[in-house]
């Protein structure tokens, strides 16, 4: 830009001088042929004044002729500018979603604030989420979190009969490629409520006598098979997937080990199944057995969030999802059946630190009793 300013103003001060000299040398031809007094000759400072106001006269015209060429060349050159700018960035976009990004409709503003690195394994994440006074923030939190990632997409499942306004805006905000979903848990599936007036509905005896909910199903089955048709969708990439609830805690370590998963990964999970932390249990570098615990005779007794699976098993089987009729419990067992036959073939991770990188954690509804006597207006999002 400033090489184009440049060229601009020498190109101007040569034809600048070009154009006064041409005045000058018409208005002499015009002082010359002055018609002079009978008898006498013109007096030399007429000749010189008149010289002046033609010369005046024309560098005027030639000065608004200069300046709209000075506008149209400045114009122009903003013009390219712009356009390298804009080719730039519809490339950078289209680099992305060869490598596997969906950025949404409105995230293209986002894309040149985010992170990618050729050659480094994508990391897709899937999260189901649900209408609830912490959903927004528990989303807000997940992404601040993501945000700090590269090659990473997050594949957003909503538990509702269509798109949301409330996910939808915070999605084309986020500043991360997504893909937003929707699919309705069937009510077939649906949480059933215990209550002591009808217990018929098979509660356990020591939650009669006060409301609970009793899933009688495993919960966010059709939302994760939803996330593995959208994943399924995209363009072919190397990389893994990862269930990631969005009201977990994620350290940036985390995203780290899933990028080394080369089929099923398995780590420790803090806060999980009753316990301050559940995972696979060592020997001479082999997994042989898992500190749990609730049922540890289950084939896979780990957490959604303690496994992730490289890309490559979901392609090379198209019908692998979950199944909605297995008993509570078993979801993440059956499961991984279809990919691997024992805790023997799993690649477990981060057992020689000691350390927690991912915590199943769950935020507590809000005390919200005051909102009878004083409501708060349904026209802010929370």
């Amino acid at each position: 830009m400033r090489g184009s300013t440049s060229a601009v103003t020498i190109v101007g001060g040569a034809l600048l001088l070009v154009l006064v000299w041409k005045a000058g040398k018409d208005a002499g031809r015009a002082g010359s042929s002055i018609n002079a007094p009978r008898g006498g000759a013109v007096p030399a400072a007429g000749v010189e004044a008149a010289v002046e106001a033609a010369v005046f006269a024309q560098n005027k015209e030639y000065t608004k002729v200069l300046d709209a060429m000075r506008a149209e060349l400045s114009r122009k050159t903003l013009a390219l500018d712009k356009a390298k700018e804009e080719g730039g960035k519809a490339k950078f976009e289209a680099k992305l979603l060869a490598g596997g990004f969906n950025a949404g409709p409105d995230a293209s503003a986002s894309i040149a604030n985010m992170g990618y690195e050729s050659g480094l394994p994508m990391i897709y994440l899937i999260t189901p989420t649900y209408k609830r006074y912490t959903q927004k923030a528990d989303l807000v939190g997940m992404g601040n979190t993501l945000r700090q990632v590269r090659n990473i997409h997050w594949i957003v499942v909503e538990d509702a009969d269509g798109r949301t306004a409330l996910v939808s805006n915070f999605l084309k905000t986020c500043g991360l490629p997504y893909t937003h979903v929707v699919q309705r848990t069937p009510k077939y599936m649906q949480r059933d409520i215990c209550k002591v007036v009808n217990p018929r509905i098979g509660c356990p005896q020591w939650k009669l006598g006060k409301e609970a909910e009793l899933w009688t199903r495993p919960r966010g089955v059709e939302q994760r098979n939803a996330g593995l048709a959208a994943l399924r969708g995209l363009p072919p990439k190397d990389g893994v997937f990862y269930f990631a609830d969005d009201d977990n805690r994620y350290s940036l370590e985390l995203f780290d080990t899933l990028r080394k998963v080369k089929k099923v990964g398995t780590w420790t999970v803090g806060l999980s199944g009753g316990l301050i932390h559940e995972g696979p249990t060592m020997s001479n570098g082999k997994i042989t057995g898992f500190h749990v615990g609730w049922r540890p005779d289950r084939p896979f007794p780990i957490d959604m969030a303690s496994f992730a699976i490289n890309v490559r098993e979901l392609t090379s089987r198209p019908d692998l999802k979950f199944s909605g009729k297995v008993e509570r419990g078993f979801l993440e067992s059956d499961f991984l059946l279809h990919i691997i036959k024992g805790k023997e073939e799993m690649e477990p991770y981060d057992q020689d630190c000691n350390c927690v990188k991912v915590w199943h954690t769950k935020t507590s509804e809000p005390d919200t009793k005051e909102e009878r006597r004083s409501p708060s207006s349904k026209m802010i999002e929370v």
